[in-house]
């Protein structure tokens, strides 16, 4: 770099660091002089004078210019917390723009040394070790090692007495896939969808265990509810009775989350599919029920929730069970009813006959009588209806 651009270098970094106000023009000249004009080094030099709060006099670290980035490497790196100095080894193990996001989970992989992620980031960004950035319509950034902190990082991982536990790390965080700094701004989700695919294909090899991934899992899904749904379908893949329970509480946490990627019907119709395989019958009930009343919900989805909620009710009461209490079967049926009320324009003869029977089991066959003979008017030789209609005495044209 020429003097200028090393001056202004300085200028815009000392302004980002917060430490403009302690750097006089004799400390920037100095600098300059100290440094070669090498940006990397001014901005790990200006990162010192951020860590200790004034601008102490630049040590000369060496005077030959092949070697004052080593130097400073290496008393930078000294200087860091043992977390941060790990951290820098992983990041220097794999040449690729990195979620956050991803190292946080990562961390998870051991309940016994757990990084402070943030904490450690902040001292490496500091010290000009990471760049860290941004990506649009969201708040999750990606951290990138410059080459030069690369190759010294490797030097310096060859000889870690964490370099077992690192590749551990690395490992896992490969499955993440690597991605470049224009790719990274796509977000944080084709990272994850990267991970996820591969524990899948790890899992259904034999070659890892998924419940083992849960702590990360979970935290990925707590951090980013759009692949909630994708996480439970890993458990529900895996085929055990506690990993279908695993999908369902993702499944509900996935609709807590208030994430609408996904339509509230369709995730509600899963967790009724798997609470039926699971034989809860209960849950399946209240899940359907959901269903029926969730927002955007179809006349098709809501109807289908009607039959079904009514087929299992029945069935309890013929083999002399109570799914629910009264006031529970009271209060479902009656959200039902309102659904499909709403859609009545956009059902079809058996959908009518469907409400009926919904308007049967609240004991209003005034109600029920006048949604058949719609029904009727719609589809006179639509059998359900003409069934009720029999039944209740309604006229068939």
């Amino acid at each position: 770099m020429t003097e200028s651009e090393a001056r202004e270098l300085i200028r815009t970094t000392a302004q980002r660091l917060g430490v403009a106000d302690l750097l006089s023009a004799a400390y920037v000249t100095e600098l300059v002089s100290e440094s070669g004009g090498h940006p990397y080094v001014l901005k790990i030099l200006l990162g010192e004078v951020r860590s200790a709060g004034r601008a102490s006099k630049p040590e000369r670290i060496v005077a030959d210019k092949e070697h004052i980035l080593v130097a400073l490497f290496e008393r930078t790196y000294s200087s860091l917390s043992p977390s941060a100095q790990r951290l820098f080894l992983l990041l220097s193990r794999w040449r690729s723009a990195v979620p956050v996001l991803a190292l946080e989970a990562v961390s998870l992989r051991s309940a016994e040394e757990r990084l402070d992620i943030r904490a450690a980031l902040s001292e490496l960004t500091r010290f000009s070790l990471v760049e860290e950035w941004g990506t649009p319509d969201s708040d999750e950034t990606f951290v990138s090692v410059p080459l030069a902190a690369t190759r010294f990082g490797q030097k310096k991982l060859n000889a870690s007495p964490w370099k077992a536990t690192i590749e551990l790390d690395f490992q896992l965080l490969q499955l993440f896939g690597a991605a470049s700094r224009a790719e990274s701004q796509a977000g944080v989700l084709p990272r994850i969808h990267r991970l996820l695919s591969a524990l899948a294909r790890e899992v259904a090899a034999g070659r890892s265990d998924l419940h083992a991934h849960r702590a990360m899992l979970s935290f990925i899904g707590s951090r980013a509810p759009a692949s909630l749904p994708e996480i439970a379908r890993l458990f529900v893949e895996e085929g055990s009775a506690s990993g279908r329970r695993i999908a369902i509480d993702y499944l509900r946490q996935f609709i807590e989350s208030g994430d609408s990627s996904l339509s509230h019907a369709e995730v509600w119709q899963q967790i009724a599919s798997l609470s039926r395989a699971a034989g809860d019958s209960v849950n399946e009930l209240r899940a359907l029920a959901e269903l029926a009343t969730a927002r955007g919900a179809d006349a098709q989805q809501v109807s289908r929730a009607a039959f079904a909620v009514t087929y299992l009710l029945t069935e309890a009461r013929k083999e002399g069970r109570s799914l629910v209490d009264n006031d529970e079967r009271r209060l479902l049926l009656t959200a039902i009813s309102r659904s499909l009320e709403s859609l009545l324009d956009d059902l079809n003869a058996t959908d009518h006959s469907r409400l009926a029977w919904i308007y049967l089991s609240l004991g209003n066959e005034a109600r029920a009588r006048d949604v058949v003979a719609l029904g009727v008017q719609l589809e006179p030789e639509n059998s359900h209806c003409r069934s009720l209609a029999h039944k209740l005495g309604v006229p068939i044209p």
